[in-house]
């Protein structure tokens, strides 16, 4: 009846796919950047790591005083980069992750400083110390959160 052509609506385009085109930046922040964030972590965990070695064996901690602020940044941003990858994959909103991150940071530098004292880290101004610890680690995570962020409302929104 219509000969080799289907007219619109037939078997043979009722179920055609639409052309796809390159991925959104919604699908990109969505599956890869969760995965991204994980391995960003564990490549920051084993530069802390290193760091905090090589600055003991070099003696670094009472040569430059600076040294343990970075590292404290250091840690917070592992930290940061970890909760932002859970919240990622779970879809959280932007203020479910900031949540998270507070959260994780909370409990994370809360244990490393028990860590410090109990092992006889702490110096004679425990108190200043440990407090200018806590917000250098929260710095650390709440840049990774804020960077995040960015880039999802970015990917996301197209902006």
């Amino acid at each position: 009846m219509y000969g080799t052509e289907h007219p619109p609506g037939t078997a043979r385009t009722r179920f055609r796919s639409p052309p796809q085109g390159p991925p959104t930046g919604d699908f990109v922040c969505k599956k890869f950047m969760p995965t991204l964030l994980h391995i960003l972590a564990i490549v920051c965990a084993i530069a802390t790591a290193g760091t905090y070695w090589w600055g003991i064996e070099q003696s670094f901690f009472w040569i430059y005083p600076w040294y343990d602020v970075l590292l404290h940044i250091m840690g917070g941003m592992v930290i940061g980069f970890w909760a932002c990858a859970v919240a990622l994959r779970q879809k959280c909103s932007k203020g479910d992750m900031l949540i998270l991150v507070l959260l994780v940071l909370s409990i994370g530098v809360t244990t490393w400083e028990i860590f410090e004292y109990v092992a006889g880290f702490s110096n004679s101004d425990y108190v200043l110390d440990t407090a200018g610890d806590v917000v250098n680690g929260f710095i650390g995570g709440l840049l990774v959160w804020s960077i995040i962020s960015i880039i999802k409302t970015r990917t996301v929104h197209g902006g």
